[in-house]
């Protein structure tokens, strides 16, 4: 009960300093953002903003797709152009949206210099030789914003964990959910991140152990060792009397509660609902897509193939499994025919035979060159 109420107490002071500090909504043109951003996105920065200036590391856990890349870089910029602070700041995140972020910084942020600090071990030894050359002929290093990626960040740790970064973005943070890993540790150890972000979109997933890891990542003082969390609001077993519901439903406000000090999550359904997020109304075009030849040969291959079985589920002498199998197939033959073994030509290369041995990829190559040469951005589901 201590522990509880020392992180309501916590909260409580931070809620209310934060209260009575809330600004005007930044106009983040005056620190060189040029994208127009969405209310709720203005609402994120300027949240940002006052817990930074409160002291407090936090997590922003928008769901998927309400911008919280370009939240957190404008925030970034902020830092640069409004607080005085030349960085570094370090930005943590998965390979595959390294390219994202440095697009949307050199897009919304092009004051920002980063540095994409990926690569084979050569690769990066010349990075460092130049940032060594670089910065020994100044005092600041050659970018305010490093880019990097979790494995590269545990293997470089020697020189990353060196740099004194002002402030430290953590990208896909549910990586850090796991507070015995090798990142958690390291991270929070040996890396000089006093004040950090962490973004995820997924912030409370499976348990108690995790949503602890997270904020203790943030604030460490503050949320004390995991034993105490979870002794403070351990989760519900089956078959509670009515006064232990009870107790169990106050802990659980109890803890939302500490939760709004530190993390802000806003779903796309609550910010239509409070007229924060207008979306334009959804349109459904289905497009019927023909098989190619090689297509058509696998389909019928495989229909003459299971024949005796279709007859035998017809005749209700097989089993409703035999016709899944059947079916699965036969989907594979419309996605794609190299998806069986023997059926793609040697010597097995990228090429355009990829995409004409499919009718769906034909007519996916064909809208993709359309809708790139008129500017859509495009997310593809498979």
């Amino acid at each position: 009960m201590e522990y509880e109420r020392r992180l309501e107490a916590a909260a409580k002071i931070i809620l209310a300093e934060d209260s009575q500090a809330s600004p005007a909504p930044p106009d983040c043109r005056e620190f060189g953002v040029t994208a127009t951003l969405k209310p709720h996105q203005v609402e994120g920065v300027s949240w940002l903003i006052r817990k930074y200036l409160l002291g407090v590391n936090v997590v922003l856990g928008d769901e998927m797709g309400l911008g919280k890349t370009l939240q957190a870089i404008s925030f970034l910029s902020y830092l640069k152009f409004h607080q005085g602070l030349r960085g570094p700041f370090l930005v943590l995140c998965p390979l595959s949206v390294t390219d994202g972020w440095v697009s949307e910084i050199n897009r919304f942020t092009p004051k920002l210099e980063v540095l994409r600090y990926v690569g084979d071990k050569d690769c990066r030894r010349n990075l460092r030789k130049s940032i060594y050359e670089k910065s020994s002929k100044g005092s600041l290093l050659p970018f305010d914003v490093l880019l990097t990626t979790y494995d590269i960040a545990l293997m470089d740790q020697d020189f990353l964990s060196q740099i004194p970064w002002q402030y430290a973005v953590i990208d896909e943070a549910q990586r850090l959910k796991n507070p015995n890993s090798v990142l958690y540790n390291v991270l929070l150890e040996q890396f000089l991140i006093p004040r950090r972000l962490l973004i995820t979109g997924t912030p409370i997933q499976n348990n108690l152990t995790e949503l602890w890891a997270l904020m203790h990542f943030c604030m460490p003082l503050v949320f004390g060792t995991l034993d105490q969390f979870l002794s403070a609001f351990k989760e519900s077993g089956e078959h509670l009397s009515g006064l232990e519901a009870s107790n169990v439903k106050e802990t659980y406000k109890s803890l939302k509660f500490i939760l709004g000090a530190f993390m802000l999550r806003r779903t796309k359904s609550l910010l239509i609902e409070s007229g924060n997020l207008v979306l334009p109304p959804l349109t459904e075009l289905t497009v019927m897509v023909p098989l190619v030849s090689l297509q058509k040969k696998v389909y019928t291959s495989i229909l003459r193939k299971e024949l005796p079985g279709l007859l035998a589920l017809s005749s209700g002498t097989s089993n409703h499994t035999s016709l899944q199998n059947i079916v699965i197939q036969l989907r594979k033959a419309c996605s794609h025919p190299y998806l069986f073994p023997g059926i793609e030509p040697e010597p097995f290369e990228e090429g355009e035979h990829l995409v004409q041995a499919s009718g769906k990829l034909l007519v996916l190559d064909q809208l993709l060159k359309r809708l790139h040469g008129i500017g859509h951005r495009v997310l593809l589901f498979s």
